[in-house]
């Protein structure tokens, strides 16, 4: 990946954990958004839809490991925890 598409990134999950803290008081509007990193193109995917098993996993990373927990901490110090059950949530209902 090239250093402009890893910016690009950066901006947009940015963008879209400012409006996840944003929504962290009213929780289910916050869980049905689907940030544009996460969508069709994203590195995630098979054949268009996301593995349960690599969101999940990724999803305990969020929390479980101190240098994602630390990065969102300077986000906020409820969007770990919060991102993690909100996938567990995306996951379930998508099954």
């Amino acid at each position: 990946m090239s250093a402009a598409e890893k910016s690009r990134i950066a901006d947009e999950g940015n963008v879209a954990y400012a409006a996840i803290v944003a929504a962290i008081p009213s929780v289910q509007p916050a869980r049905r958004r689907k940030p544009a990193w996460n969508s069709g193109e994203s590195k995630w995917t098979t054949s268009g839809r996301q593995k349960k098993e690599q969101l999940l996993a990724l999803a305990e990373m969020y929390s479980a490991d101190l240098r994602f927990k630390a990065n969102f901490d300077q986000i906020d110090p409820r969007l770990a925890e919060f991102m993690k059950e909100a996938v567990g949530e995306y996951v379930k209902r998508n099954e």
